[in-house]
């Protein structure tokens, strides 16, 4: 729990971003519930208006839609995924497109490009990066 709070820190600082945080239904729905725990207290505090829990309500479910309506506007749909399933970004172009858009979701033996579509099956990815590894090391530079 601990650990959970300092990384909640270290994004509001700006350190680190959500896609740090572990991919955890239960965690999205305590992040949402503790949102709305602190916006109840709030308007609980505040000088009384009519409605303001249904307002609470909506405004709960308008930040989520809105959320994952701005990351698939984005590209990065793949974000919202994370809420489900781990997905393990790889800091790698991808050898088809040379986009940095390479992913594995855990549990799959698959490496996949986000952005041209290439799949390959892990075996032949680290085949592929292991020759292309060998050229660049070989010839000094990038692709022949």
């Amino acid at each position: 729990m601990k650990e959970l709070i300092q990384l909640f820190t270290q994004i509001t600082l700006l350190r680190r971003g959500p896609q740090d945080l572990p991919a955890s239904p239960l965690l999205l729905a305590v992040t949402v519930a503790g949102y709305f725990v602190v916006n109840f207290l709030v308007s609980a505090l505040m000088p009384p208006v009519t409605g303001w829990p249904g307002h609470l309500a909506v405004d709960v479910v308008f930040q989520l839609v809105w959320y994952v309506l701005l990351l698939r506007l984005a590209g990065k749909s793949e974000r919202t995924l994370q809420t489900t399933r781990l997905i393990h970004h790889l800091p790698a172009p991808c050898p088809k497109c040379d986009q940095v858009r390479l992913y594995r979701e855990s549990g799959d033996d698959a490496v996949q490009c986000g952005q041209c579509g290439a799949r390959w099956c892990e075996d032949d990815y680290r085949r592929l990066v292991h020759i292309l590894a060998y050229e660049i090391q070989s010839h000094g530079g990038g692709k022949s």
